[in-house]
């Protein structure tokens, strides 16, 4: 053997060598260290983790300080629907007094509006009560045209189902 073929020899034996090394010992080190750095940056996300959790109930206390028990108003409902309806020509045909529903510490009142008028205002009174004054959340909505026989004209009635949930305040809990 010449000392060419030797030194090719001797080249081909350290590759393999080091591709048997890296597969047995290296490479199994190489993915431990890559997994116990996986796990060290979840470890320290998980840590945030409880601060942003403890920083998200403290806004919540905050937005519920700000919101007091006795946030909601009948009067405000009725003023509200009152004025809406003679801004845009609906005609109020009832709106009885609201139903209280008590569940554990909670509140529910049960609000019922029958508006009487074209569609488009009775849609914006809807999209008005829930969305940009937020009187309350908007649960059903029946809608039943009716002949009227005396006018020979149909007429478009909506029945609207309000609802408000609030925290009953602390001293009237049993």
């Amino acid at each position: 053997m010449t000392e060419q073929q030797r030194y090719r020899l001797l080249l081909g034996g350290a590759f393999l060598f080091l591709l048997l090394a890296y597969g047995l010992a290296f490479g199994k080190t190489w993915d431990l260290y890559q997994e116990t750095q996986q796990l060290d940056q979840q470890r320290s996300s998980a840590g945030r983790a409880w601060q942003e959790i403890e920083q998200y109930q403290q806004q919540l206390q905050q937005l519920e300080a700000q919101q007091g028990p006795g946030r909601f108003d009948p009067n405000d409902l009725f003023q509200s629907v009152t004025a809406f309806c003679q801004e845009h020509q609906l005609a109020i045909q009832s709106m009885p007094e609201s139903a209280q529903y008590q569940e554990q510490d909670l509140v529910i009142l049960h609000h019922t509006i029958q508006v009487q008028g074209a569609f488009v205002p009775m849609v914006q009174l809807l999209y008005a009560l829930e969305q940009e004054q937020q009187l309350g959340r908007v649960v059903s909505v029946a809608f039943s045209a009716k002949r009227n026989n005396r006018t020979r004209t149909r007429e478009l009635t909506a029945t609207i189902a309000l609802q408000n949930i609030q925290k009953q305040p602390a001293s009237n809990i049993e």
